[in-house]
């Protein structure tokens, strides 16, 4: 009977142990994806910047798309 109880109890702790395991290993990947959403966040913000300084140097090389926003893709009616 004594030695049921132990086996039951050692199992338990294993069982926990693994929970333990498998919980820091969620954390930490989720830690991981943070960070790799704040990294691609930085990147998106700079290819924006870029992307806003092209456009306002084509507007100033060309007054007329800066009068008339709305681009149709090439190949598209219109062009």
């Amino acid at each position: 009977m004594l030695t049921a109880r132990l086996e039951m109890c050692a199992a338990t702790a294993q069982e926990a142990r693994q929970a333990q395991a498998e919980r820091d290993d969620a954390r930490k990947q989720a830690a991981e994806a943070r960070e790799q959403a704040a990294r691609l966040a930085g990147q998106l913000e700079a290819l924006q910047g870029r992307q806003d300084k092209g456009d306002k140097a084509e507007s100033a090389e060309n007054p007329e798309k800066a009068a008339n926003p709305i681009r149709t893709p090439k190949g598209k009616a219109g062009e």
